[in-house]
């Protein structure tokens, strides 16, 4: 019994291991401790008008809307919109890429607001206008409104969809993992020529770097049969099986020539040789080269620019 649940669970940690996603389970929703950006592309369209000052004693009423607003008219056009989450706390800017965007329709701005726990966000430009919708990995859709004595007035529908997300806290665990990894392999590589009941341990652990990048601590590999003593002139060839997480089972074997280490073979590679190169563990680099995440429109420019010319 014992031994069939130490098995499950060596079977367990020799999966590799995979990237969480930033979504929490539910469709696009992101995890309420999400730290990172999510830029988004879409469009928006609705009304806009403005406040104007009407002379003291006039008469004739040349604005004659809610609140003397003139220039209601219909906006539209493409938009931008980054977001960055740490947690419920939101900032970003939004940028009307291209398209028709009316007399007083969206340009640039900045947002500063808060996400809840539904997956939606409340959203707050510098002038008062209010951003609601859902925010998630997939999308932000939503409406633009604002809230009475605000000189340029909005009442907006946008639909954006998600086109690039990076997710901070992973490429930090990323590092730190990249780190530690580097540091574990240095003293693995100083074992291998120690005492051979402890160089095989190390030979096993160093090898899984080679099968993926988190590799196996040497210590959930059962233990071989060593020797009582290890003769200078012999050969020995130390074999463990392990289960696999699918069923059936794996091994690794370490030569040793006497006390030293000779070479290692395993299911994956069955030619006794040196230890395989560990996989890289691969960091997300934090530049924006494509322009995601910043405030112009020259993303769309290249998309536009990549699709095929159209006859006229």
């Amino acid at each position: 019994m014992i031994r069939a649940k130490i098995a499950a669970l060596l079977a367990l940690l020799l999966m590799p291991a995979l990237a969480l996603a930033a979504p929490d389970g539910r469709d696009g929703v992101l995890d309420n401790d999400f730290e990172g950006k999510v830029a988004y592309f879409g469009n928006y369209t609705g009304t806009s008008s403005v406040l104007a000052e009407q002379p003291r004693g006039a008469k004739d009423v040349p604005c004659p809307y809610r609140d003397q607003r003139c220039r209601k008219a219909t906006v539209g056009g493409g938009v931008k919109v980054v977001l960055e989450f740490h947690g419920p706390r939101v900032i970003g800017f939004f940028y009307a890429v291209d398209g028709f965007r009316g007399p007083e329709g969206l340009k640039l701005g900045s947002l500063t607001g808060r996400r809840v726990s539904d997956g939606s966000c409340e959203l707050f430009q510098a002038d008062g206008s209010r951003w609601t919708g859902i925010c998630g990995a997939n999308e932000f859709t939503g409406d633009i409104t604002t809230a009475d004595g605000i000189p340029n007035a909005f009442n907006i529908r946008f639909n954006t969809v998600a086109m690039h997300m990076r997710d901070v806290r992973e490429i930090n665990r990323a590092r730190w993992e990249a780190k530690r990894r580097e540091k574990r392999i240095e003293t693995l590589r100083a074992r291998l020529y120690g005492d051979p009941r402890d160089a095989f341990f190390a030979a096993a652990e160093f090898e899984s770097y080679s099968w993926f990048p988190g590799g196996v601590s040497g210590e959930r590999f059962p233990a071989p049969a060593f020797p009582k003593r290890f003769n200078r002139k012999k050969t020995y060839d130390l074999r463990s099986e392990y289960p696999l997480p699918g069923g059936g089972s794996g091994w690794v074997m370490v030569r040793f020539q006497g006390e030293q280490f000779a070479c290692i073979a395993s299911s994956r590679r069955p030619a006794c040789g040196p230890i395989g190169d560990p996989l890289p563990i691969v960091v997300e680099d934090e530049d924006d080269p494509e322009g995601w995440f910043t405030a112009d429109g020259r993303v769309i420019t290249d998309l536009r620019a990549a699709e095929p010319s159209r006859d006229p």
